[in-house]
């Protein structure tokens, strides 16, 4: 066989030499215009780079373990960045460090998956075509949360375009808890079987009542305040003439209704009811109390009230 540092010459269809510079074997084709890489003298063949690995699409050379594992070992940590750039050393698990927003991925053959624990907090931006998050929204990462990425390209094709197909919580809470979360909407209309209240958005719904309170009407007004809410007063206007007053406003004067009822430790009946005569506002209702008989005013030591409606 023929020895040379460098492709010899002149040629002619199935030549082979040895290349002494790089220990492989070369046969001329038999078009005699090119030559076929035969291998290492030593090997039965050429064994793969990671970067051929990583590509895929490489059919002269065979795998090695070490090579191999490029595709499943852990690579070293990736720093965030706008767009994440996947080491040339390989893996498919990853560390993400820092706390730059995250746009994008580089790019990799349609198919591959990548798994990524974020080791801080940062943003993960949604796009609908190169950066595909759960729910169509973006994602403020906690530290030991998890991610898993697909490149969205065809076989064999490079693809920058990634979809994020499972997302965990590192405290094992769902990644969109909102969407579960009943609206003011939801509240309103009364009708959701498959969403859950919060203590902020219970007090929408019909049943629920939007303000109250009971106090002291006996000189100085006083509200219990362990009874009271939605009340930021109670106006004294005159003898048994008193006016609530909302903290959160009514939608409209005709959106609720209240309910009234008066104790005196005497025995004589008394009534508590709305003041009609005095005008309703979407931030106040006006509260009067007296004797049934006689229709006589007089200020009580306990009054209540509740009111219901849309705010």
């Amino acid at each position: 066989m023929l020895t040379a540092s460098a492709p010899v010459s002149p040629t002619y269809p199935f030549l082979e030499y040895y290349n002494t510079t790089d220990g492989k074997r070369y046969r001329r084709n038999a078009a005699n215009s090119a030559w076929i890489d035969l291998g290492l003298v030593d090997s039965l063949g050429n064994s793969a780079t990671v970067a051929q690995i990583l590509a895929g699409t490489d059919t002269t050379s065979f795998g090695t373990p070490d090579s191999i594992a490029a595709l499943w070992q852990r690579g070293t940590d990736i720093a965030s960045a706008t767009t994440l750039s996947l080491p040339s050393t390989g893996g498919r698990v990853f560390n993400i460090t820092g706390t730059t927003t995250i746009n994008g991925i580089g790019s990799a053959v349609g198919g591959t998956c990548l798994k990524l624990k974020f080791v801080s907090a940062l943003t993960l931006t949604h796009n609908g075509t190169s950066f595909i998050l759960p729910g169509a929204a973006n994602i403020t990462t906690v530290a030991g949360d998890t991610a898993e990425f697909i490149a969205e390209g065809a076989t064999d094709a490079i693809s920058s375009n990634w979809r994020c197909f499972d997302y965990q919580r590192a405290s094992g809470s769902p990644i969109n808890i909102t969407d579960q979360v009943a609206t003011q909407a939801n509240q309103e209309t009364g009708t959701s079987v498959t969403t859950v209240v919060t203590p902020g958005r219970q007090q929408y719904h019909k049943s629920a009542m939007k303000g109250g309170a009971s106090f002291d009407a006996t000189g100085v007004i006083a509200i219990a305040t362990s009874s009271d809410y939605n009340i930021s007063s109670i106006t004294d206007n005159g003898v048994g003439d008193y006016s609530a007053n909302y903290t959160t406003a009514f939608s409209a004067t005709t959106a609720r209704f209240t309910t009234c009822s008066r104790e005196n430790n005497v025995s004589v009946n008394y009534y508590a009811e709305l003041d009609n005569a005095r005008a309703r506002t979407t931030t106040a209702q006006g509260l009067m109390a007296g004797q049934n008989s006689g229709g006589t005013r007089n200020d009580t030591n306990y009054y209540e009230f509740g009111t219901f409606g849309d705010q």
